[in-house]
């Protein structure tokens, strides 16, 4: 390869590969005190999120089992899609989606008056009191 080719890395199976190789590597670490340390940080709870420029899809790794549910309702969703593409040892999964599938909002905020406050605090504590009332009786 001289310097004026580029090299083209946007073969999926090349890349699913590599992915695959790196966990298996790091499922094989032997025990040791550094290898410990390496062991802990897969059994955090991470979340990742990647992409790459001129790429069309997007990787997610993620653990939590919100994310892992909603992940799990898409890909049955839309089965042609294959979002799911490896399923982890410690639980994670790995999932690749359409670029055009991720969105970034920020929370949305309500004012609301005194009133409203109060009214929905009124229907949170029925909530609560009906549940705790749902609880005792399947406990008895």
């Amino acid at each position: 390869m001289n310097n004026n080719e580029v090299l083209d890395i946007n073969d999926d199976e090349i890349l699913a590969e590599a992915e695959l190789s790196i966990v298996g590597e790091l499922n094989d670490i032997e025990d040791t005190e550094e290898s410990d340390a390496a062991n802990e940080s897969l059994n955090s709870i991470e979340n990742v999120i990647e992409w790459l420029n001129r790429q069309n899809e997007v990787g997610f790794t993620v653990s939590q089992r919100k994310y892992i549910n909603l992940i799990e309702r898409l890909d049955a969703k839309y089965p042609d899609a294959h979002i799911i593409k490896v399923r982890n040892k410690d639980g994670s999964i790995f999932a690749k989606f359409p670029l055009n599938w991720l969105h970034i909002y920020p929370p949305a905020v309500r004012e609301l008056t005194p009133e409203q406050r109060e009214k929905l605090l009124q229907q949170l504590q029925k909530g609560r009191e009906k549940n705790a009332k749902r609880r005792q009786q399947s406990t008895e």
